[in-house]
């Protein structure tokens, strides 16, 4: 399984290791060539405070390491935004904006970086 990146976690209900779901629509576009795709990445953490928040941001991490933030225009008619964002940037954002646990779980040593 590890070969074909899957990963296998035994999790006991309403534990913190569990998976996270993204807060947004799914959200697939191209940013310098690289195609950032939020239905294949995991999602970490997001801004958005309620149910009704038109506006707010998530961050992930796609399947080679990179991360990116999605901003979401939830009102119809919006158009929602990728941007790439540095290893270091993202554990500043997880740090700020994440309640479910410790950045260095998340950004261990030896994880990529965006180019």
């Amino acid at each position: 399984m590890d070969a074909m990146g899957y990963e296998l976690r035994f999790v006991k209900p309403g534990a913190s290791g569990s998976i996270r779901l993204p807060a947004g629509p799914r959200v697939r576009k191209m940013e310098g060539k690289i195609i950032y795709d939020t239905a294949t990445s995991e999602p970490l953490c997001n801004t958005r405070m309620d149910e009704d928040d038109m506006m707010f941001q998530e961050l992930y991490r796609d399947q080679m390491g990179r991360h990116f933030i999605v901003s979401y225009a939830m009102w119809e008619g919006g158009v929602h935004q990728v941007t790439p964002i540095g290893q270091a940037d993202a554990r500043a954002f997880y740090e700020r904006f994440s309640t479910a646990g410790d950045a260095d779980d998340i950004f261990r040593e030896g994880s990529s970086d965006n180019e």
